[in-house]
């Protein structure tokens, strides 16, 4: 049941053959939301997981046969005929879940909400709290403005630089015009 969203959210994601972004993030929103359990006592503790150490979560509570105290491999075999604490171990996973989200999916709201915002299925963002949505949209509307200021700047650029470039083509076509109608009138006298 715990892993049922992540089982979903793959089979969904493996079909799809367009940009996925504005679904990933609300998703997992709603992931971290669903794992959340603020009755849980393993979501304060300090060390339930370790995620720059590439040993597994729960290695320090599983017995092996061939293998010494403190040296833990995946080639080891588990011993099956010793017991193990399975107490609240399905809170643990949870938690330990919880918090790698946590982890590796605690981006900005801009980073995520921008995109979701921008992908037409996810227009209200729904699933985003009052805050990080008008953070989003003015965070939107700043970019906006950024943009069309530059656009405008770069437009009247270009159109002050093709008003001097038709002014001095002019004055050239007026100096030739002369010049030619000076050397026309000078003949004809």
């Amino acid at each position: 049941i715990l892993l049922c969203p992540f089982a979903e959210v793959s089979t969904y994601l493996g079909a799809s053959k367009t940009s996925m972004i504005g679904f990933i993030n609300p998703t997992l929103v709603h992931i971290k939301q669903d794992l959340y359990d603020e009755c849980c006592q393993f979501y304060n503790t300090p060390n339930l997981v370790n995620l720059e150490n590439l040993e597994t979560v729960f290695d320090n509570e599983i017995e092996y046969e061939d293998v010494e105290e403190h040296e833990i491999s995946k080639h080891h075999r588990i011993n099956i005929n010793v017991l193990q604490n399975c107490d609240n171990l399905g809170r643990k996973v949870q938690a330990v879940l919880y918090k790698a989200l946590e982890a590796y999916w605690n981006s900005p709201a801009d980073d995520y909400l921008l995109p979701t915002l921008l992908d037409p299925c996810h227009k209200k963002l729904e699933f985003a709290d009052f805050l990080d949505c008008k953070f989003v949209m003015d965070t939107l509307k700043n970019m906006y403005n950024k943009y069309t200021q530059d656009s405008q700047q770069t437009l009247l650029t270009n159109l002050t630089d093709i008003v001097e470039s038709y002014n001095l083509d002019n004055e050239l076509f007026t100096k030739s015009l002369k010049k030619k109608f000076c050397s026309l009138s000078q003949n004809n006298e």
